[in-house]
């Protein structure tokens, strides 16, 4: 497996282009930094690719208004047809408390 790299806190573009670095080189781990990563869209893993942070000092955070109960947002979901994903050492904040339907959970991790 290849590390694919940090990236810059509360920039979903480069969890995105990380994500697809690592899939495009056939699997890979795509380290989350410490502190707070704001992404407004569902980070999604190809084949053989895992979402690694440094424990309680990684959060992977949904933005604010990203979510209703009509479009929910997973904040970590395996593409179609994928194999051996994974997402270790981090924590997941759905930001339930600022999202528009405030009665409404986006599922956490969908695979």
């Amino acid at each position: 497996m290849t590390t694919v790299g940090f990236f810059h806190a509360d920039d979903y573009a480069d969890v995105h282009a990380a994500s697809a670095a690592a899939e495009m080189a056939g699997g890979g781990v795509v380290l989350l930094p410490p502190g707070v990563t704001l992404v407004d869209g569902t980070v999604e893993l190809g084949s053989r690719c895992v979402l690694r942070g440094f424990g309680k000092a990684s959060v992977l955070r949904l933005a604010d208004n990203t979510a209703t109960a009509a479009a929910p947002v997973p904040l970590v979901r395996a593409k179609a047809d994928t194999n051996y994903v994974g997402v270790e050492d981090l924590w997941l904040d759905g930001n339930k408390d600022n999202q528009s339907d405030t009665g409404f959970q986006s599922p956490g991790v969908d695979f």
